[in-house]
């Protein structure tokens, strides 16, 4: 009995091996012979081993060919802002230093002699009316152009131009040093300058005005009103180039965030410079909404916004615009005016226009000025060929005005009559 048991035993343990041996043959055999599988590089075997589920996607990041600094299109967390439905008048903390109209200045706006200022619908200077020519620049700044050539610029700006002014672009991120230098030189020439703070074609959006622009672009504001106020060359501050709601179709949200932070803005400004114009750099309202037109009215009867900003084509009278800044009781002016002559080559269309344009030119600034404008703005300087070191690079566009253009011509051998 015993041998039996023992037999059955053995018989089992005999069984158990036999298993174990197939299994691991069937296990190795299939991958018997073959050579080791090479390792996938390191991003392919990233990209396949993680789910697309969980895969991080990042902002996109835009760098415009104009600037060197990138604007980082951030994640939509919106933050609630209050903005009034209704165009009222909001309180300032900061009292107007400016007189009304017919008084001499006091005590309060001493610290506001020898610079630009608002009185009532127009301009002063010193108590004395101050009505303006000049020309824009949006690259002056970048740091891609030659600083060498500015002066020589501000020389021939200040010289073509009664009263002459500026518009320069500075946007966050820009070289805050060299802006001391450009205002020393136009000082040195008679040229002002009418500082905008940002442009509203280089990422900015409804997000934007709701809350991103107080990340990087306030701080940059402040910065350069506490640093540049008491410069003489400052004849106003401007919050953008063109801001709109257009591509978000005129939202009512849209513009209510547009509305704040026009108030934020230059409030803070006012709170900093409580003298000089603040303009907030609008084309107008060239869309033909009702929406618009309403906020356009809303954001310019602001008490911290002085100036009434319109961008139009030469001989446009935009009358409808210019009757909002009447009701309004403020100053206004063209911060753009635009003439197109040149091809994508920086040639005349026709040989004729540049002088076509320059009757028109003539005519289009008397008119305005005729009307009330206490300024227009030429769209824009072209500083033509320009030695960049290994290259000399044209810098010039549809709309410009190169130094011989028959315009500047035009304005130099006219009377405006604009005093000073």
């Amino acid at each position: 009995m015993r041998r039996a048991v023992w037999g059955i035993l053995a018989l089992g343990l005999l069984c158990l091996a036999a298993m174990g041996v197939a299994l691991g043959l069937s296990v190795w055999w299939p991958h018997a012979g073959r050579a080791p599988m090479p390792a996938l590089p390191a991003a392919t075997a990233t990209t396949e081993a993680t789910p697309q589920a969980y895969r991080l996607t990042l902002p996109n990041v835009s760098v415009p060919a104009v600037t060197s600094t990138p604007t980082i299109a951030l994640a939509q967390v919106v933050l609630p802002t209050a903005a009034p439905a209704a165009p009222t008048v909001v309180a300032t903390a900061v009292p107007s230093p400016v007189p009304t109209a017919g008084q001499a200045f006091g005590a309060a706006s001493r610290r506001c002699t020898g610079i630009v200022t608002r009185t009532g619908a127009q301009l002063t200077l010193d108590g004395e009316p101050f009505r303006f020519l000049g020309t824009n620049s949006a690259y002056f700044m970048e740091s891609y152009f030659p600083e060498a050539e500015i002066a020589p610029a501000l020389q021939f700006i200040g010289a073509t131009f009664p009263n002459a002014v500026l518009r320069l672009w500075v946007l966050p991120g820009w070289d805050l040093d060299r802006l001391g230098r450009v205002l020393d030189a136009g000082a040195k020439y008679g040229v002002r300058f009418l500082i905008t703070l940002d442009d509203y074609h280089r990422g900015k959006s409804e997000h934007w005005f709701q809350s991103t622009f107080r990340m990087e672009y306030l701080p940059h504001v402040k910065q350069v009103v506490a640093r540049f106020r008491d410069h003489p060359a400052v004849a106003a501050w401007e919050l953008m180039n063109e801001p709109t709601c257009g591509p978000e179709g005129f939202s009512q949200a849209c513009l209510d965030a547009e509305y704040g932070w026009v108030r934020e803005t230059s409030e803070a400004i006012k709170a900093l410079d409580p003298c000089r114009p603040v303009s907030v750099g609008t084309t107008g309202y060239l869309w033909g909404s009702e929406p618009d037109r309403d906020n356009f009215r809303r954001m310019h009867a602001l008490p911290s916004v002085d100036i009434v900003s319109i961008h139009k084509q030469v001989g446009s009278a935009e009358a409808d615009i210019v009757q909002v800044a009447r009701d309004l009781g403020k100053p206004w002016f063209f911060g753009e005016v635009y003439y197109r002559v040149y091809d994508d080559a920086c040639r005349p269309i026709r040989t004729e226009m540049l002088g076509e344009r320059a009757d028109a030119v003539a005519a289009d600034i008397r008119r305005s000025l005729d009307e009330g404008a206490s300024g227009y703005l030429l769209w824009q300087y072209a500083a033509g060929p320009v030695d960049m070191g290994e290259r000399i690079q044209w810098f010039c566009g549809w709309y410009e005005y190169f130094r011989d253009d028959p315009t500047h011509d035009r304005i130099r051998a006219t009377d405006w009559g604009l005093g000073r």
